[in-house]
């Protein structure tokens, strides 16, 4: 007995100071009693039955499937009841089943009514006055009210002076009274009744920087809208209102209900920095309310070089530097802002765009008097020092004559306005024409050939207006639309087929608020919305979601909620989607929101199960052949197809499918069938194409002639998988088109196939087919989608924003990092070969010198959860692999090309699943994601220098996971007979 006592002892020594932490239960024991500790033992909410974690597999089952389903569903009953969840879990040879007792709780006569009258607070300000309920969480609180937000928007409701104040920050409340317009802002009047029913964090995230004419277009705007922002000006304390005077701005700072007088006190007559929100204004629009959520004395700049830019508008001409922020940018121009003014920084005809809008910059350069308005010349340098937002609500609506007014002061100011007039195109200038002498131009627009189409249209334009050159106001312009005109007849009907393939999960923008898919969402807005029509149909031709950190650990739900927000109209199936598991996406289209929802179909005509050669799709789901788009009278058939591009499935995943791959014959019969229902025009998406040119893919061939009653059957054709920018047509025996296109990858662009219809008899007039690329959205984008992606981010920042290293160099290409890939999978699998196909590394993953390294890095890395597969190959058949395929590989000495040497090789599974690799019964899979052991290197770095120093920190996991399950052995065993 004390020899095994000794032994526990020794044992357990070992564990503390010899290796990393471990328990003596087994990783299947631990992670079953995580996923029951997630379950609470009293119930009144549906549950989330955990099916997965940390490479467990778990199923469920209960003692009453009428209280408490295997899904977690929970339907309570008049009096308590006790339900026993019964949860089995597998983790490779292991099996274990454990139960929880829970009881459900009964019925509340009131809370279980489900509140069929609660409204978005979007729906809320933008419906008449009255009654209505609302949910939302406090994000600031007055001595009078508070603010309550969801992510629909902001509103504040009005308690009076008597208010108690219950509420604190970060509660959600339901609230429900009267709403009433005070001060330009819907809110809820005094007398409204609210409830708290839990608890939010809140992040209040970037303010918007305000300052001099942003402030005074408060005055002239319609409607106010709160948002958190950031305003510098000086206090003034009288009784107990305490008002704050702006540099440029005529409108007065009203710091409305403060909680704490005295700590505002001491600010009195001293230059404050206000963070909080603008609710709204009063005394006839003279004062402007700020709900303060904090206030500090202001520091001014202290480095004397910098002037401020009110002081080089007011001043000779000399060189001068200033810092401010960038609000608008156009081909030869870019415009910046601090407290006190704006002044524009010339850059010249031949100026490649490096500053964004938001980009916080230090410019040092001559000022000069360009007719009567002050700039920077085009000598001028400048470097970036930070981040800021920029926001362009609120713009001063203009009569031609106030422009008129404006236009004639000298230094003519600059200022944020809206104006509208007609637009005329004259040689390379876009003039608006406002009806009198002066002239609007539109200064050297990065939208010219949007502007090109709306010559001789009334539109509404709001930019910045800089100068008055002779008759010509110049404006940058930031945004435009055309005034809604009187539709006439046409003779045709212009319906545009949108597409986004090969996205890969790229959502997020880019460090200059550009180049995401909120960004690609305006665009294809500006197309939904360039007329009254209904002529728009948005098509995901694959690979969608896998690809990004973001993506990936969300399996791909946050490319479905994406999507949703932009009104895609349905989806196909790429080789990508089968990498966790076609199940995983098929989630997202079996009718049941609780694991997550795509509002459109999947598309599925060619991929069929093994098991019964039936096709795959969903029971009582939203997976289809094909699917019938109605617009304007139009009927649309979209048919989706998986290309040949079975072999870049990892095989584990595809093994249980096959693809037919007679694409031509399928649509000749499905497309046929649609004509038969009254379809007017087929549009085929397949995942696959040519590289070199869509012309020739022989399925787009294959397509172009097939007949439907003597017509041609298909009328558009999109591809996808290559990653290539294509557009193109295929002449058809009469002379007419079939459009294609393909927008090549990673959310760089999106198709657009525009077929002109005539609506009487339905048939195709002619077609476009071109291609929309995001970067000319710069910094505009699509707010629904946008709040998507950063709820996302923010739900899980703390995975996405774990620092494992710093870069110590920076990676210029992919193979770059072969060495260290190669050593680390050498050392972490304890292997003598170490194999990665080429494709399997997909980037730099953006390693630069001095930046953190994230999961984001090694997702744009290595995307694929990929598993090192461990087997022994004798020399000859390793040598020969590696001499014929696109492989990379590491060594840990030579190899010999005797056929009865063997190597223990470590390669990841889509590559040991290829027809070439020389496979047999020796492998195992270490269940080890080659992503993940890369991680666990890089965290052992203080500086990564996967270049000049390739070799590897990371030990044999394999072998460590081996002790583990000796030790774990030994201790158990001793712990039985001990006991």
């Amino acid at each position: 007995m004390k020899k095994i006592y000794l032994l526990l002892l020794v044992l357990f020594s070992f564990l503390i100071y010899g290796c990393d932490e471990i328990t003596q239960d087994s990783h299947l024991e631990k992670q079953i009693k995580v996923v029951l500790d997630n379950i609470p033992t009293s119930v009144d909410t549906d549950l989330e039955f955990i099916k997965e974690l940390e490479g467990c597999t778990f199923t469920w089952n209960t003692s009453n499937e009428n209280i408490i389903t295997s899904e977690g569903k929970v339907y309570k009953q008049d009096n308590h009841e006790p339900v026993t969840i019964t949860v089995k879990g597998k983790y490779e040879t292991d099996e274990l089943t454990k139960t929880k007792n829970v009881i459900v709780l009964k019925k509340d006569d009131i809370e279980d009514q489900p509140d069929i009258n609660i409204k978005n607070i979007e729906t809320v300000i933008t419906s008449p006055d009255g009654m209505y309920t609302t949910l939302g969480t406090v994000i600031a609180v007055n001595s009078q009210s508070f603010l309550i937000k969801d992510e629909t928007g902001i509103m504040l409701v009005y308690n009076g002076k008597t208010w108690i104040k219950d509420v604190e920050i970060g509660d959600k409340v339901k609230v429900t009274g009267n709403t009433t317009l005070y001060g330009k802002a819907k809110q809820f009047g005094q007398g409204s009744i609210y409830e708290k029913v839990g608890t939010e964090r809140v992040d209040y995230g970037m303010a918007f920087e305000l300052y001099g004419t942003d402030l005074d277009s408060y005055i002239t705007c319609e409607k106010v809208t709160p948002k958190y922002v950031k305003v510098i000006g000086t206090l003034t304390k009288s009784g107990n209102y305490f008002n704050v005077s702006f540099e440029g701005a005529s409108i007065i700072g009203s710091i409305t209900y403060p909680l704490d007088l005295d700590e505002l006190s001491i600010y009195d007559g001293k230059k404050i920095e206000i963070y909080g929100y603008i609710t709204g204004t009063s005394g006839s629009d003279k004062y402007l309310n700020i709900m303060a959520t904090s206030c500090q004395e202001y520091v001014e700049n202290i480095d004397p070089s910098i002037s401020s830019i009110a002081t080089v508008l007011d001043s000779p001409s000399k060189e001068y530097k200033v810092l401010g922020t960038v609000v608008s940018v156009n081909k030869q121009s870019f415009l910046i802002k601090d407290s006190t003014g704006a002044i524009l920084v010339y850059r010249g005809a031949d100026w490649v765009q490096d500053v964004y809008v938001g980009d916080k910059l230090e410019v040092s350069g001559v000022s000069t008097t360009y007719y009567n308005s002050v700039q920077f010349t085009a000598d001028a340098t400048y470097v970036k020092v930070g981040d800021s937002l920029v926001s362009y609500d609120n713009p001063i609506k203009m009569t031609y004559y106030e422009l008129l007014m404006v236009s004639l002061e000298d230094p003519m100011p600059i200022m944020f306005v809206e104006v509208e007039g007609t637009l005329i195109k004259s040689g390379a200038y876009y003039n608006i024409d406002f009806g009198g002498e002066i002239i609007g131009s539109i200064a050297y627009p990065f939208e010219e050939y949007e502007l090109t189409e709306l010559s001789g249209k009334n539109i509404k334009v709001t930019g910045f207006i800089t100068s008055l050159r002779s008759v010509y106001l110049s404006i940058m312009m930031t945004n435009y639309e055309v005034i809604d005109e009187e539709i006439t007849p046409s003779d045709t009907f212009d319906l545009h087929i949108l597409e986004v393939n090969d996205i890969h999960g790229y959502c997020e923008q880019d460090s200059y608020n550009s180049n995401g898919i909120s960004n690609m969402a305006y665009m294809i807005n500006k197309i939904r919305n360039q007329n009254p029509f209904d002529d728009v149909v948005l098509i995901g031709a694959g690979d969608m979601f896998q690809g990004t950190a973001i993506s990936n650990i969300t399996y791909g739900l946050t490319m479905v909620n994406a999507m949703n927000a932009m009104k895609f109209d349905c989806m196909i199936v790429g080789n990508h989607e089968f990498d966790w598991g076609i199940e995983k996406v098929l989630n997202y289209f079996d009718n049941d929101p609780s694991n997550g929802e795509a509002n459109f179909p999947l598309l599925n005509a060619n991929i069929y199960k093994h098991s019964d050669n039936s096709l795959l799709t969903v029971d009582n789901g939203n997976v289809f052949q094909s699917t019938i788009i109605e617009r304007e009278n139009v009927k649309i058939g979209v048919i989706g197809y998986i290309g040949d591009v079975y072999t870049s499935i990892n095989y584990v995943m595809a093994k249980d499918y096959y693809f037919e791959n007679d694409i031509a014959t399928s649509v000749s019969k499905l497309g046929k069938s649609l004509k038969d229902e009254g379809v007017d025009i087929v549009v085929v998406a397949i995942h696959g194409g040519n590289s070199s040119s869509i012309e020739n893919y022989y399925v787009n061939q294959s397509l172009a002639n097939l007949k439907y009653d003597g017509e041609y059957l298909v009328d558009a054709v999109i591809n996808g998988h290559t990653h290539t920018i294509q557009n193109g047509y295929i002449s058809r025996y009469n002379g007419s088109q079939l459009p294609l296109v393909q927008a090549g990858g990673n959310g760089e662009a999106f198709g657009e196939i525009i077929l002109n219809i005539n609506p009487e008899t339905k048939d195709v007039v002619s077609s476009t087919s071109k291609m929309n690329y995001v970067s000319s959205a710069s910094t505009n984008y699509d707010r629904d989608t946008e709040d998507v992606i950063k709820k996302a981010l923010q739900d899980n920042y703390d995975i996405l924003n774990e620092v494992y290293s710093v870069a110590g160099e920076t990676v210029r290409s992919k193979s770059n990092l072969y060495s260290w890939i190669g050593n680390v999978l050498l050392a972490g699998t304890g292997a003598d070969v170490a194999i990665c196909n080429t494709g399997g590394i997909r980037s730099t993953g953006d390693i630069i010198q001095g930046n953190n390294i994230t999961i984001s890095n090694l997702y744009m890395i290595n995307p694929f959860d990929n598993y090192m597969m461990i087997v022994e190959v004798s020399g000859r058949d390793i040598n020969n692999f590696l001499d014929n395929n696109a492989v990379f590989f590491s060594t840990k000495g030579s190899i010999s090309s005797s056929s009865t040497v063997t190597y223990k090789v470590a390669v990841v599974d889509y590559v040991y699943y290829w027809d070439s690799f020389p496979q047999n019964d020796t492998v195992i899979n270490s269940n080890l994601i080659m992503r993940d052991i890369l991680i666990e290197d890089i965290k052992l770095n203080d500086s990564f220098k996967p270049i000049s120093n390739p070799e590897a920190k990371i030990g044999n996991l394999l072998e460590r996971n081996r002790i583990y399950n000796v030790i774990f052995s030994h201790f158990e065993n001793a712990f039985i007979e001990m006991n």
